[in-house]
């Protein structure tokens, strides 16, 4: 009897395995088709356009690809994004959208650029309302505005506590 249950429990647990790992396959096909989508309609659309409305189109790909990223919370789709686009952002833009939507700040060290992450940890501080996120910032100057910033927008001035330029954690208080 006790053998039966065992054989049982195991083939179960293998059903569950087998059926996570298509679960999880196939909603990686649908990630897939959907980035390659827009890229298809992108080119098709964007073909033959030039200067500004080629920038403009470009950017509008970008956008599409981003909310895929950001529905998905899979911030490997960023990489389907322009480097920079018209606006100077595209794959940080992705990013920074993502570790937000994940209200992960070790999304933003994917970005590549010390100023546009220590961006991406200020906005995911101050959008998931947990200051900690500051102490990613690439050095004391970045994390003291990170803290202050946090402060000011949010007014929880306990993240003036973190910062180490006297005057900046004095002007943080007053906020």
């Amino acid at each position: 009897m006790k053998k039966k249950i065992i054989i049982i429990s195991a083939v179960l647990a293998l059903i569950i395995i087998i059926s996570t790992y298509y679960l999880l396959t196939s909603q990686r096909q649908v990630k897939e088709e959907l980035v390659k989508k827009v890229i298809e309609n992108a080119s098709s659309k964007c073909m033959g356009l030039d200067g500004k409305e080629l920038e403009q189109c470009l950017t509008q790909v970008d956008e599409e690809v981003t909310n895929i990223a950001v529905e998905y919370n899979d911030p490997s789709i960023c990489e389907n994004t322009s480097i920079t686009n018209v606006e100077g952002m595209g794959r940080q833009e992705c990013y920074m959208r993502v570790a937000i939507a994940l209200k992960n700040a070790s999304i933003c060290s994917m970005i590549g650029e010390t100023m546009l992450e220590d961006a991406c940890y200020e906005q995911v501080a101050i959008n998931i309302k947990d200051y900690s996120a500051c102490m990613f910032s690439s050095d004391e100057y970045a994390r003291d505005e990170c803290y202050s910033s946090y402060a000011s927008v949010t007014g929880d001035k306990k993240a003036c506590d973190f910062i180490v330029d006297e005057l900046s954690r004095e002007q943080c208080y007053s906020l």
